[in-house]
């Protein structure tokens, strides 16, 4: 906690930046004893706190969710390991939100009737885009009285299936569901102050085959 780690970031052509890493809280204590190599972080940038980051981290590799503070694109830059069973070859790229950049994708509804819902489809899209971009600037609570969190418990269950995909070992199937929950736990804090947490017992929900 407090540590620095240096990343590559897709909206400045791949040059590092630094991020200075603390607990997600998202893994529990007792959680966190049974599965020590798998982290969770929030990070924010060293320097300007322009960026701020969701980080995990595991026997599989680094995976990273890149926020960039006022991006007029609504970019957001994610890094993964590019193959299954390696971790000296990551994969970075970019998401730039649709509903932010002016050209969002025509609905099954426009098509059909030639385009005529297009704009209010894009209208409404841009309506909650702008709501998500400011709101897309904390990665800490805010100072007491301004703005409250609350913290939704979850526990996963786990097919076997994904535990196969895992190479059947419930390490990497925690650090990918770790790394799921995460990314999904960063787009609900900028969105509705929501965080997610696993729950104390969630290695109990893995399934392996018979």
């Amino acid at each position: 906690d407090g540590s620095v780690v240096e990343l590559p970031v897709c909206s400045f052509g791949g040059q590092r930046r630094m991020f200075r890493l603390h607990d997600s809280g998202m893994i529990p204590a007792l959680l966190q004893q049974k599965f020590p190599d798998v982290k969770s972080f929030h990070a924010i940038e060293v320097g300007t706190g322009s960026m701020t980051a969701d980080i995990t981290s595991g026997p599989d590799g680094l995976r990273a969710q890149i926020w960039v503070r006022g991006s007029s694109t609504g970019s957001t830059c994610f890094i993964d390991p590019h193959t299954v069973g390696r971790t000296d070859l990551y994969t970075m790229y970019a998401y730039t939100d649709p509903r932010i950049d002016g050209n969002p994708p025509t609905p099954p509804e426009a098509e059909k009737s030639g385009g005529h819902v297009r704009h209010a489809y894009a209208d409404a899209l841009e309506h909650e885009s702008r709501r998500l971009a400011s709101a897309a600037h904390n990665v800490y609570l805010p100072p007491a009285g301004l703005q409250s969190y609350r913290t939704y418990r979850l526990c996963v269950a786990l097919a076997p299936d994904y535990i196969d995909f895992a190479t059947s070992k419930n390490t990497t199937a925690m650090s990918l569901l770790t790394a799921t929950i995460a990314r999904a736990s960063g787009i609900w804090r900028r969105t509705v102050s929501i965080d997610l947490e696993l729950c104390v017992d969630q290695d109990k929900f893995f399934k392996t085959k018979a």
